[in-house]
Formats: C-alpha cells, sequence, structure tokens
C-alpha cells in the first residue's frame, strides 16, 4: 500500500549523511535537520502521489513558499522493500550530487541546491508504493518520492572562476560568509588535471609545496553599469598562496593515493 514513511532517526542520518559528505568535500558547513520543514515536504509528498509515477502535474514542484526544493524518484517493476529502513535514501540524494555543477551564472540544478552556502537546514519526506496509475511500461510499477525542502532557499546566480590566480566571483551576495566558502568549494569541486603541464584552481589548493595562504575579498555594486541586472552587485574573492603551485613542469607524486602536486 502506497504511504508517506515515518522516517526514524536512521533514515534521517542517512539523509543528512548523503547531503553533508558531499558538501564537506568542498569545504561547505552541515545542514541540519529541519522537522518543521519535513513536515512541509511530507505535504507535497502526498500530493505527489495522487499522480502516475507519483509526478504531480502540471508541475512536479509544489509548495516552496520560502525553501527551495529538489526531487527525486525511483522505479521498478517489483515492490520496494517491505521495512522502510531498507528504501535507498542516500541513493536518491546521489542522484542529485552525482549531477554536474553548473558553471555559468544564472544556471541551476538539483546540486546547486544541495551545494548552496547559505542554506542551513534541510527536511525531507520519502512516499513509497504502487503506481497511482496503471502505467503503459511495467519497469514504472513501483514508486518511490523523495522530497527535500531546504532554507534559505538558493538566492542568486552561480559563481563563476575567473583568471590564472585563484579569483571567483559571486554575483548578488547574500551572505558574505557563506559566499565566500561557497567560492572556495567552487574550486574544490573542480577535476583535478592528472596530465603533467596541465593545471587549474583546484590544483593550487592541493599544490604539496605550498604552506601558507592569504585572501581578500570586496564586495559591493558593479563599478560599471550593466546590461544584465543579475551582475549588479558582486563578490569577489582572492586568495595567493606561497610558495606558488602551477608550476610548469612539475608533476604530482604518483606515489600519493591522492594527485600531489610540488
Amino acid at each position: 500500500m502506497a504511504h508517506i514513511v515515518n522516517l526514524d532517526q536512521n533514515a534521517i542520518n542517512s539523509l543528512l549523511q548523503a547531503h553533508n559528505n558531499f558538501r564537506s568535500g568542498r569545504g561547505l558547513p552541515a545542514l541540519k535537520w529541519n522537522s518543521q520543514i519535513a513536515n512541509q515536504a511530507a505535504g507535497w509528498v502526498g500530493n505527489s502521489m495522487k499522480y502516475e509515477n507519483m509526478m504531480a502535474q502540471p508541475n512536479p514542484h509544489g509548495q516552496t513558499q520560502g525553501v527551495g526544493q529538489n526531487i527525486a524518484w525511483n522505479f521498478q517493476s517489483i515492490p520496494f522493500p517491505s521495512s522502510d529502513s531498507q528504501l535507498p535514501y542516500s541513493g536518491l540524494v546521489k542522484l542529485w550530487n552525482d549531477e554536474t555543477v553548473p558553471m555559468q551564472p544564472g544556471t541551476y540544478n538539483h546540486v546547486s541546491q544541495v551545494l548552496w552556502g547559505s542554506t542551513t537546514d534541510v527536511g525531507c519526506s520519502v512516499g513509497v508504493g504502487p503506481n497511482p496509475k496503471t502505467p503503459s511500461n511495467t519497469a514504472y510499477n513501483y514508486n518511490v518520492i523523495l522530497v527535500c525542502d531546504y532554507f534559505p532557499q538558493e538566492t542568486c546566480s552561480q559563481c563563476l572562476p575567473r583568471g590564472k590566480e585563484n579569483a571567483t566571483t559571486k554575483v548578488e551576495p547574500k551572505h558574505r560568509k557563506s559566499g565566500c566558502i561557497i567560492l572556495v568549494g567552487r574550486w574544490n569541486s573542480e577535476n583535478i588535471p592528472t596530465t603533467p603541464g596541465t593545471y587549474n584552481q583546484a590544483t593550487q589548493v592541493l599544490w604539496g609545496s605550498t604552506t601558507e595562504v592569504r585572501c581578500a575579498v570586496v564586495v559591493g555594486p558593479n563599478p560599471k553599469p550593466v546590461s544584465n541586472s543579475i551582475y549588479n552587485n558582486d563578490l569577489i574573492l582572492v586568495c595567493d598562496y606561497y610558495p606558488p603551485g602551477n608550476i610548469v613542469g612539475k608533476q604530482w607524486n604518483t606515489v600519493s593515493s591522492q594527485p600531489y602536486y610540488g
């Protein structure tokens, strides 16, 4: 029988860890569970479970006043485990975490909400059971839906890497501290080059012989008129490193289990 799952502490921990392990790897603070937000998410799960494949129409998202929202589904031809403790909680969050992080201002997806620097709270709800409508494809016979709501929601454009030094701008800044955290997280989320002679901002962060870092932040209105209003306000973070990294001809140490530069 289709039902909204009564999430126990183990399920909550699984959902939180799937978020926070991913955020931690990018230098972002952990989210905390918010029961009030979780109850709001449960309301949308209940509504979605009336529709085919548990996808509400005409828009699968809803009840998002004041929060951001991610939704994930899983489908299969046979019933999900009868024990709610065996449902794929972390696997559903992983569907978002596996997305490519958007690099252009004004572009978003599920993972951008998971990594949003100023977000502090998350609350989730899960529904599971047979498809409310008889599907034409038996692969959709049984559905599970995960709805997670986030506060504060993502409210500004994405970070855009700039320059050979580690300099990044974030437009329309709302919170300087959390903005800086997600800017550094942007460097950390870059793919690490494994070909000698190729470098990026992440390689400077990881450069083995670097021992010191100094950073500065400037925030304020754009000094030049802009045609696109999303650039009206800017935040720039510049970090200098000593001894410097990204030196041509240097290779990462293949003995290390992780790329090591210097």
